[in-house]
């Protein structure tokens, strides 16, 4: 065998082992990356769960209250308080806070760790709504 051989029989064995270790340590760390991922899937799905209720102040004074999942929308909210209190969700406006709350958003989108929060609704409710 030439020195030539020789080198590239070396390069070969060299490069198997240390595509393998590559490979190996590559494993190692997808695996832990994959873990870590279902953790926080785990705890994210866990939250979306989770049940807050929610108080409605309504624009005549008075109060409505459900309870709804942390995943859920503030359209799914505007549709309950349509069904609920005949207020038109197109002409719903709901605050926490002091802050607007969008259609696309969810509750859990809207920092909070209190397992109950106030929304202030805006809207036009007619003087034949009553609670269902």
């Amino acid at each position: 065998m030439g020195c030539g051989a020789k080198e590239e029989e070396e390069e070969d064995r060299c490069g198997e082992a240390k595509g393998c270790c590559e490979l190996d340590m590559c494993a190692l760390a997808k695996a832990e990356r994959n873990r870590s991922s279902s953790r926080w899937q785990d705890r994210a799905e866990r939250l979306l769960e989770d049940e807050v209720l929610v108080i409605f102040e309504l624009p005549d004074g008075s109060e409505g209250e459900r309870h709804f999942k942390r995943g859920h929308t503030v359209a799914l909210l505007k549709s309950f308080l349509e069904e609920e209190y005949e207020i038109p969700a197109a002409e719903q406006r709901l605050f926490l806070n002091g802050k607007i709350m969008l259609d696309p958003f969810c509750l859990c989108d809207f920092t909070t760790k209190h397992n109950c929060i106030v929304v202030t609704v805006e809207g036009l409710l007619p003087a034949s709504a009553a609670k269902k």
